[in-house]
């Protein structure tokens, strides 16, 4: 059991984690676009926290059972782990899309003036570029926590499986005498 609540402490760690560097970062609003560089750059440290979750999740439980951890129940394991920090993380991502409907607009608005600083009649481009329909898409806070569950869910599923199949041992047969 000490593997899954290691999963519970990891997903609820992530969610405060988020929370804080949405306080630090200030009014995402007025953010340039090196800030919003900076919060994706700190952001993309929840996957390196999934994968080692979901990793030490696995270990410790192979580690509990010396003699006989099959591939199945390691995975198991590992996809109850990452089952939980999906959870944690679609639920945080859609409440946070719910309280913020700003967010994907600020987001596109500092990468669009990065992008007019970056060419010739920047504004001509920000004024004739076509909405991107993932963008659009991601702006409803239901389809961004399922997006953000099922990443989160892939991810954890492949450290599982790597995980399971480094760390599966089989029964070991009782030495033979030589007698």
């Amino acid at each position: 059991m000490k593997h899954y609540r290691l999963a519970i402490v990891c997903g609820v760690g992530l969610v405060l984690y988020h929370l804080a560097l949405e306080q630090a970062m200030g009014d995402i609003n007025s953010l340039s676009y090196e800030q919003w560089q900076r919060f994706e750059l700190y952001g993309a440290l929840r996957y390196v926290v999934i994968i080692v979750c979901v990793l030490l999740s696995v270990w410790m439980y192979s580690r509990s059972y010396n003699a006989n951890t099959s591939f199945k129940r390691l995975f198991v394991v590992g996809t109850v782990a990452a089952t939980i920090l999906a959870h944690c993380i679609g639920i945080y991502e859609f409440i946070y899309m719910y309280w913020h409907p700003g967010f994907v607009d600020a987001y596109m608005k500092a990468q669009q003036a990065h992008a007019s600083g970056l060419s010739e009649g920047g504004i001509v481009l920000q004024q004739t570029a076509p909405k991107n329909e993932m963008v659009e898409f991601m702006k409803n806070p239901l389809i961004n926590g399922i997006f953000y569950f099922v990443e989160t869910l892939l991810l954890g599923l492949i450290t599982a499986a790597l995980s399971a199949l480094t760390l599966k041992r089989r029964g070991v047969a009782p030495a033979e005498s030589d007698t």
